[in-house]
């Protein structure tokens, strides 16, 4: 019974020894290095171009739709606003179409996703640190 044990042993030591070499994945932090085309450094040996990377729609400029229902503002409750501004009021209501303008930049960090093998990287969001704020 004991050679059956320690056959099972050896056998879970090897899986487990193959599970750990196959790098199903990691979690990278990398730098914007240039938008156009794409890359991100990811360490001083590694740089990674727009053929490996995959991006979230958290990362990209993109179209979205969403649903509205509210009313036009007065002058008075833009507090300061645009100076152009002129008062109107109306119901603004339904489906609306707006452009998000989330498009990555040089120097910003990034989370990267190193899928199984380590041919592709998928970019899942900025990395915001302690006291990072948006600036637009």
């Amino acid at each position: 019974m004991n050679e059956y044990l320690a056959l099972i042993h050896e056998l879970k030591k090897i899986n487990a020894k193959q599970i750990n070499n196959m790098h199903l994945a990691d979690v990278m932090i990398g730098t914007v290095q240039a938008v156009d085309p794409l890359e991100v450094r990811v360490s001083d040996k590694l740089v990674l171009d727009d053929g490996c990377l995959i991006l979230s729609t958290n990362v990209v400029d993109h179209n979205v739709m969403i649903s509205v229902d509210h009313k036009t503002e007065t002058k008075e409750s833009l507090q300061g606003g645009d100076p152009d501004f002129r008062e109107h009021l109306h119901e603004y209501k339904g489906k609306k179409r707006f452009y998000v303008h989330n498009g990555l930049k040089v120097g910003e960090k990034v989370v990267l996703l190193r899928l199984m093998g380590g041919q592709q990287y998928y970019i899942l969001d900025r990395a915001r640190y302690g006291n990072d704020v948006d600036s637009d």
